[in-house]
């Protein structure tokens, strides 16, 4: 390829990309009738009612038959269209070693504000020893 050749198709090249880069950033759609960017898409801050994932875990888990801690969030569970499904909490062992992860529905589990209302409270309607005595949970 001669040096004038290779220049046009470097120039080329890099308009192409430029283009499709602004294209995708704007949310523009191109002749092909890609779908666009509507203002829902994105957001500035967080919606009303909403928890983020972090704050989630690591979380305490409260016994509400025991005045116990019953283990810690570990990792949530997600539906295939993005519902939270489940939690899995960490029970037993002793700094995480010897700890098992059992599955808790997100319907068992009760999520509000403390007393503060910096943080959030998390409990679930089980005891440190049921939860010893469940099946660990293994993902798939």
């Amino acid at each position: 390829m001669k040096y004038h050749d290779f220049f046009k198709f470097s120039a080329v090249s890099g308009l192409a990309l430029m283009l499709g880069v602004s294209l995708i950033a704007n949310g523009q759609s191109d002749d092909m009738g890609e779908e666009t960017f509507d203002e829902d898409t994105f957001f500035s801050d967080s919606p009303e009612n909403t928890i983020h994932a972090d704050k989630l875990i690591g979380q305490e888990v409260e016994s509400k038959v025991e005045d116990e801690s019953i283990g810690s969030i570990n990792d949530l569970i997600l539906s295939d269209d993005g519902e939270i499904v489940g939690a899995l909490v960490g029970v037993g062992g002793f700094l995480g070693v010897g700890e098992k992860d059992v599955a808790i529905a997100w319907d068992a589990l009760e999520i509000r504000p403390d007393d503060s209302g910096r943080d959030i409270h998390v409990e679930a309607e089980a005891d440190e020893e049921s939860l010893r005595q469940a099946v660990e949970y293994e993902a798939q």
